[in-house]
């Protein structure tokens, strides 16, 4: 069963909004503000822009980590691919992964009615390596439509697994439709003309306040 919520009902993507919300109408004022200098309104929107980063990064960060430890508990859970039991020996191990690999390459490249044939046969017979296998490649070609089809009516909890795991793996790679939402609102917004100019306007002011200093020290100088 899945823990997290919807990407549209995520609380860190909601608070990425949120921020990028409260970002533009901190701009908008900001330079609407006509007691600012334009130097003075450069350094603050630069500063917004920063503070946005900074937010956006730390909930983009928080959210992909929870996404992560949620593939890891769904992982846990639901047995993708050679499915070795806990305490078996490296020997046996091996045994069974080079087993579960041959039967993948067997039927990669397959057709899709020769995969479907091959999956009943395997459950049929209980050959469950090779089960794994058409379930992996189901996977890897983005969980083809029929063949999950043809798993539910063989085993409908395996499917439900399977959807699962393939759902919190999307989410971890921000694929599919949630993936959209999570990018949108974690994209950093373009860097304001303002910020852009303030390493100009910082020079300038610099270059003022030396002829400033020179002038002073020049008219002192004289007296």
């Amino acid at each position: 069963m899945r823990t997290l919520p919807h990407a549209n009902e995520d609380p860190d993507v909601l608070a990425a909004r949120a921020y990028k919300q409260t970002y533009e109408a901190t701009i908008h004022e900001l330079r609407r503000d006509g007691t600012l200098s334009e130097l003075e309104r450069a350094r603050r929107i630069d500063q917004a822009h920063k503070d946005l980063n900074a937010s956006l990064n730390e909930h983009g960060n928080a959210l992909h980590q929870r996404r992560i430890a949620y593939f890891q508990e769904v992982g846990a859970r639901v047995k993708i691919g050679a499915d070795i039991p806990e305490g078996t020996s490296p020997a046996d191990k091996a045994v069974l992964m080079q087993a579960f690999m041959a039967a993948l390459d067997r039927v990669r490249g397959m057709k899709l009615e020769d995969l479907e044939k091959t999956f009943r046969e395997a459950a049929r017979f209980g050959d469950d390596t090779t089960q794994r296998a058409i379930e992996t490649v189901t996977i890897e070609e983005g969980g083809h439509s029929h063949m999950r089809e043809v798993i539910r009516s063989v085993n409908p909890d395996r499917v439900a697994a399977i959807e699962e795991w393939t759902t919190a793996r999307d989410l971890v790679e921000n694929r599919g439709i949630e993936g959209s939402f999570t990018s949108q609102a974690f994209s950093s917004p373009r860097k304001p003309a303002e910020a852009v100019q303030l390493p100009t306007l910082e020079m300038h002011e610099q270059q003022r306040q030396k002829a400033v200093t020179h002038s002073y020290v020049t008219t002192a100088g004289g007296y």
